[in-house]
């Protein structure tokens, strides 16, 4: 898990060792494990952001899924989605990896006019899709949930955008 000691990774990781599978989380050396205190889950440790690191951190090992958890709310040259996915996706398909799993951004794909997101989470969610061409374009199998919104005034449920329905 990509993030895996952070809010929605230790949750995620959590539910994962309650059904038998282990785990694995990747995480900054600064990064604060106290989440998953208890949770027996090994770590890979380096910066999501610079390709040395992963790399090295990533040598030799084999995961047979990898969960994309990170959430970033300020895009910059640093730190991005795309240099993320352009880190972790090319060694993916080296070692095999049979699914890659993400969460996806909303709207990128509208004109800016036609999208409800502030424009600095329109910027998120354009550097998102732009990101998911990467793993798109790899050949390695992946799966993108798409985390809607309740926005006011917004689409009718019917509307021509829905591409499904989803339950908690």
């Amino acid at each position: 898990i990509i993030g895996g000691a952070g809010n929605t990774g230790a949750a995620l990781a959590k539910l994962l060792i309650a059904r038998g599978d282990q785990v694995t989380a990747f995480v900054r050396p600064t990064t604060d494990r106290r989440r998953l205190d208890g949770v027996p889950v090994d770590y890979v440790v380096g910066d999501a952001m610079i390709a040395d690191e992963v790399a090295a951190a990533l040598e030799g090992k084999k995961f047979t899924v990898i969960i994309d958890t990170v959430q970033i709310l300020n895009v910059t040259d640093q730190v991005s989605y795309t240099r993320l996915y352009a880190n972790f996706v090319p060694l993916a398909k080296r070692m095999g990896v049979k699914q890659f799993l993400i969460t996806g951004g909303g709207c990128s794909d509208w004109l800016r006019e036609d999208c409800p997101l502030s424009p600095p989470l329109f910027t998120v969610a354009t550097n998102m899709t732009i990101a998911e061409y990467i793993l798109r374009g790899s050949g390695v199998p992946y799966t993108i949930f798409r985390i809607g919104a309740l926005v006011p005034g917004g689409p009718a449920p019917d509307s021509e955008r829905r591409t499904g329905t989803s339950y908690l």
